[in-house]
């Protein structure tokens, strides 16, 4: 005899929790960057890098007397710890943004600054020597045209004296080459030869100040003008904007005990390295002009200025200095003549105090939004550390409506999700654990083997959709020559279904057990003590008259009809097979209409009613036919011929009947699996769209 299959289920795979039975060690916040240095120092990732080595290296080498290679491994090991430190300080967000700030506004804001003070410099000092130049021309000019306007007398006097003429001296000299006349009142005076017919401009001589000259040679006489570039005219040329003065380089240098000015100021060497010192050839007098506010620095600026040596003719390097303030600066080209000077340089300095007053502000705008940036992504790399260790509690503080802030909501609505899908995944395992019980307990109401009948065969198969099946099938041995089978397929899947599964299996075994004796039916049901089912027989009536087909499904259809709700029903077949007198007398209650095949053909067995639960009263009618040995009684639920393929197409009652009369030979539990595994062939979805049942009963040859 062989033995029944019991149900089996598709359990889905759960995922477990993550590990979350013990608190989140606590997290240490990032460390800010006044800490990077110390903890690069003192990390192992410091001692992994050869840069310490290196500057190890180059110290011993220093030591051994070895400069270069010391040099060279001490470059390379500061170069290589500098990049590991920049490396490990712009891991940070808040120092990136930082140095792109600095890079992107602070360095630029400085840099103008810087080109603006460069140029404003450069401006004043270009400014104030083009003064002192302007005027220089100027008297250049009035020198040259003093000489122009002297005439010649046709030979000059031997006591002639210079005529002086607004600080010029003009002189009538013969204009025979290298003589001089002397008189009483005025030495020698040798000509150059360089000199030529005409010449104008500054030229230096050893034993005298800087002086302007013009000369002119005519056929009788020659005429030179000379002006002295005096301390006190160069207080008036450059009155009131400072100090100016005439500095010679070591090509002219004259001798110490030259006759010409000597003051504090007159001799000022810059003792530079590799560089001779620099000589005041003639300075101002008047101090330089008291500053008018805090920004009224001093300004130091100088020129070149082209010189004549008197004696040999020579070019010689002349530096104009100059030092002033720009305040004077600023009155002497903004002076319009009006009592109340209009002073550009304050319109550009309020315009400067207000720029500068605009990067303050944008400079407090950029940390604000710096902090708020970095705030909120340290912010979320908190929360990241804290749901890596399963603290899905940790909430982001929001303190803004920006981007981010709603990206800190996002993370925050993330982990609120995800606390409750474990709390969900939690349910859903204790569910699932509980329907593990209760597939167990159903397995337990399934026939645990096939009962022994006489010349009858039978084979039960039931998979269901879901973990527990809403499908059911019995065998109930009526005595050693009589069985009964029962398939029933109730209304909906699950765990309602099920339970409506047990209570009809409950009933109907319940309603035989009275009419058979409890007694006798016990030892061949093979139920554990305690079940359910066995608690139902011992409380039944004492023995009758046994129910037929029929008056079961009507019994049975009114105590569903009481006990459950409307809405739910149940299809039954129910049937008693005679093999020793080859009959059979069945019943169905709204179930699919099972088929007999054999030798005859194919059977149909229809006779019955309509379904279980839906009304208080049904009349159900019964049919007995004859089997002969061979036949093959097949019961089935819609599970296993309604499922679709790729098309639409259901399997069909007609393509499973066919299928079993191709197999008809089979042993009955590979004639069942042969259909299951056909229907698996046949749907698209390996998962059950509904419970399939399927029951063979053989009569034996």
């Amino acid at each position: 005899m062989l033995r029944a299959c019991p149900p089996t289920g598709q359990n889905g795979t759960s995922v477990d929790a993550l590990p979350n039975s013990r608190p989140p060690a606590p997290l240490r916040a990032a460390p800010p960057s006044r800490r990077v240095l110390l903890r690069f120092w003192r990390g192992a990732r410091f001692r992994r890098t050869p840069w310490p080595w290196l500057l190890t290296a180059g110290l011993l080498a220093l030591l051994l007397r070895h400069d270069l290679l010391a040099a060279t491994l001490a470059g390379v090991g500061v170069l290589g710890l500098l990049l590991s430190i920049t490396r490990r300080l712009m891991w940070s967000l808040r120092n990136r943004l930082l140095v792109t700030y600095v890079f992107v506004a602070v360095i630029p804001v400085i840099l103008v600054f810087t080109m603006a003070l460069l140029g404003a410099y450069i401006f004043d000092g270009g400014y104030a020597t083009s003064l002192f130049y302007s005027r220089l021309r100027h008297l250049q000019q009035r020198v040259q045209l003093l000489n122009q306007l002297t005439l010649p007398t046709g030979g000059a006097p031997p006591n002639a004296a210079p005529v002086t003429l607004q600080g010029v001296r003009t002189l009538l000299i013969p204009s025979a080459p290298g003589q001089a006349k002397r008189t009483a009142r005025t030495p020698a005076l040798a000509l150059p030869t360089w000199l030529g017919t005409r010449f104008s401009g500054l030229v230096l001589r050893s034993d005298a100040a800087p002086e302007l000259v013009a000369f002119r040679r005519d056929p009788s006489e020659a005429v030179l003008s000379r002006l002295p570039l005096s301390p006190a005219l160069l207080d008036k040329m450059f009155d009131g904007l400072g100090v100016v003065a005439l500095r010679s380089t070591p090509l002219y240098a004259p001798p110490p005990n030259a006759g010409r000015i000597r003051r504090d100021f007159s001799r000022v060497q810059a003792h530079l390295p590799g560089r001779q010192p620099v000589f005041n050839i003639v300075a101002s007098t008047q101090p330089l002009p008291p500053a008018r506010n805090s920004l009224d620095f001093a300004i130091h600026f100088g020129a070149p200025l082209e010189a004549i040596d008197w004696k040999t003719g020579k070019t010689v390097p002349v530096l104009l200095y100059v030092q002033t303030r720009p305040s004077a600066l600023n009155q002497q080209l903004f002076d319009f003549g009006s009592r109340q000077p209009w002073s550009p340089l304050s319109v550009l300095l309020v315009v400067g105090t207000v720029f500068l007053v605009l990067e303050v502000v944008a400079l407090y705008i950029g940390i604000r939004l710096t902090r708020s940036i970095t705030g909120a992504v340290d912010n979320l790399y908190n929360g990241t550390r804290h749901v890596n260790q399963g603290d899905f509690a940790y909430r982001i503080p929001v303190r803004t409506r920006d981007q981010l802030s709603d990206l800190a909501l996002s993370f925050n609505g993330m982990t609120e999700s995800i606390q409750t899908l474990l709390v969900q995944q939690r349910e859903n395992q204790q569910l699932e654990s509980e329907l593990a019980i209760a597939h167990e307990v159903q397995t337990q109401l399934f026939p645990q083997t096939a009962p022994e009948v006489q010349g009858l065969d039978v084979y039960g198969l039931c998979l269901p959709a879901r973990v527990v099946s809403g499908d059911y099938y019995d065998f109930l041995l009526l005595n050693q020559e009589r069985l009964a089978v029962s398939v029933g397929d109730i209304s909906g899947k699950g765990i309602s279904a099920a339970l409506l599964m047990a209570s009809i299996a409950s009933a109907l075994r319940a309603h035989q057990a009275s009419h058979q004796g409890a007694a006798s039916l016990r030892p061949r049901l093979e139920m554990p003590p305690t079940s359910a089912l066995t608690l139902a027989v011992e409380t039944t009536a004492p023995p009758a008259l046994p129910l037929s087909p029929s008056q079961l499904m009507e019994a049975l259809n009114r105590q569903l009809y009481a006990t459950t709700p409307p809405e739910k029903y149940a299809t039954m077949f129910y049937a008693e097979v005679y093999p020793r007198e080859r009959r059979l007398c069945y019943c169905t209650a709204g179930h699919l209409p099972p088929a007999v095949l054999g030798r005859r053909g194919r059977r149909r067995l229809s006779a019955g009613g309509t379904v279980l639960g839906l009304f208080p009263d049904i009349i159900a009618e019964q049919e007995e036919i004859p089997v002969e040995p061979g036949d093959l009684l097949v019961i089935w639920s819609d599970g296993l011929t309604e499922p679709e393929n790729a098309y639409g197409e259901e399997f069909g009652e007609d393509r499973l009947l066919t299928l079993l009369e191709q197999h008809l030979d089979q042993p009955l539990q590979e004639l069942a699996h042969t259909a299951a595994r056909a229907l698996r062939e046949w749907t698209v979805d390996p998962e059950l769209p509904d419970d399939l049942t399927l029951v063979l009963v053989r009569v034996r040859h």
